[in-house]
Order: structure tokens, then C-alpha cells, then sequence
């Protein structure tokens, strides 16, 4: 039987955990927890770690009438799908969190990402400049469809006349469809198509 982690003393999102009590019924690690606003709770040690509860039950109840507004609702999501991207609750885990990507400890509190980040523009969504680091303020931005699809690790790259290029950002450079910009590359001696 693996030893639980000591968690007592760390912060996860509005919860600061106090002491471990006794397992529940169905033999979880359950811990002593209060909330920013004060209130006292027991509450799951896979919740608290997996980011699976943000605080009290007032708290959630207030931050619901908060960000009812639209535009808060798709910050909010992005924001959300981001920490379980991270956490392991969602389907493309392995290419975030298996893979060492995690959310800064400031982010792991809405709000701040919120104070960071700004309202999510119509259109747009959550990504990283730099696909290999976390997600932080200094590596994020909201990106159109076609950023997020020029940003992905799977592309190839192909460098020409000393830039790096993606297939679709060539073709938007040189005005070529995709199947003349592949028969560009093809014939043209100044392209070098690069290692993914």
C-alpha cells in the first residue's frame, strides 16, 4: 500500500490544507482544508491535487454569479481546459501534462488568469508561444485557429532564404495554394525542410 503525500501546509487554487483527518467511506485520503473565505472543509487529497475543486461551496456559488457573464464564461473555459489538460482529467493529457507541460502556481487560481490574460477575444483561444514550456504569462497568448494550427509540434518546418516556416505560413508568403507551395518545395533549392 503506497503511502499518501503529505500535503499539509500547501495551497491548491482557494484551499490552504491544514492536517489529515481519516480516510472516507470509500477509503480516501481525506484532509482538513480552509478556504480563503474562511470556511472550513474536509476534502479529497485526488481533488485537491488534481485541481478538481476550486474552494467552498460559497465561494463557487459567488464566482458563478461573477463570471456569468459571456465573456467571462469563455475566459473561464479556457482557463479550465487548461488545468485539466495539465492535471490528467482530460482526453489530451499525454501531450500536455505526460509530457512535463504544467500551469504556473499563479494560474492555478482563476482570478489571477484572469488579471493576466484579459478577457479570451471572440475567436480565439488559449496557446503557448513556445510549445516545450509551461503555461505562465510570459508564454501565453490568445491565438486565431490558424496560429494554434501554425503552433503545433507536429509540423514540419522548412526553412527558406534564412526563415523558418511552416507549409501553411510559406504558401501565405510566397500567395501559393498548399499543393503548389509543396511543388515550390519541392523544386527549389533554398528550401530544407527540417526534422519535426
Amino acid at each position: 500500500m503506497t503511502k499518501p503525500l503529505n500535503i499539509a501546509g500547501k495551497t491548491f487554487n482557494n484551499w490552504k490544507v491544514i492536517k489529515r483527518e481519516k480516510n472516507n467511506k470509500h477509503g480516501k485520503t481525506m484532509w482538513l482544508c480552509v478556504c480563503s473565505c474562511g470556511n472550513l472543509k474536509s476534502v479529497c487529497g485526488n481533488n485537491l491535487v488534481g485541481n478538481n475543486t476550486l474552494g467552498c461551496t460559497d465561494c463557487y456559488h459567488n464566482r458563478s454569479k461573477r463570471y456569468k457573464a459571456p465573456f467571462h464564461l469563455e475566459t473561464y473555459n479556457s482557463w479550465r481546459s487548461m488545468i485539466h489538460r495539465c492535471n490528467g482529467n482530460h482526453k489530451s493529457y499525454k501531450d500536455y501534462g505526460g509530457r512535463g507541460i504544467k500551469v504556473c502556481e499563479r494560474w492555478l487560481n482563476y482570478d489571477y488568469f484572469y488579471e493576466d490574460m484579459g478577457v479570451r477575444p471572440k475567436d480565439k483561444s488559449l496557446g503557448r508561444i513556445d510549445n516545450d514550456k509551461d503555461y505562465h504569462k510570459d508564454n501565453c497568448r490568445w491565438e486565431t485557429q490558424k496560429q494554434q494550427q501554425n503552433n503545433r509540434r507536429n509540423n514540419t518546418r522548412i526553412s527558406y532564404k534564412g526563415e523558418i516556416y511552416t507549409q501553411s505560413q510559406l504558401s501565405d508568403r510566397l500567395g501559393l495554394n498548399y499543393r503548389e507551395t509543396k511543388k515550390f518545395i519541392k523544386e527549389e533549392s533554398q528550401c530544407y525542410t527540417l526534422s519535426k
